[in-house]
């Protein structure tokens, strides 16, 4: 296991949420992750963060005339 910075340690948080990496390669993350000395810390942080964000944070909704007149455009 390499050792790396702070700055690595965000990239590698951040690719493991943001589902960039394949199944495997995400448990290589997050082993290396946990290995660090603020990996898990940092990983719990990015987690409530993401989480609040996604808590207060709402999508506008798409009326069903787009959703139709998207489809429309598509099929023809």
């Amino acid at each position: 296991m390499e050792d790396f910075n702070f700055t690595e340690l965000r990239r590698r948080i951040s690719k493991y949420f943001e589902n960039d990496a394949q199944t495997h390669e995400k448990e290589n993350i997050f082993n290396e992750i946990q290995s660090h000395p603020n990996g898990p810390e940092a990983l719990q942080r990015e987690r409530l963060i993401r989480e609040k964000i996604k808590a207060h944070v709402s999508r506008p909704s798409v009326s069903p005339g787009l959703v139709d007149q998207i489809k429309n455009i598509t099929n023809r």
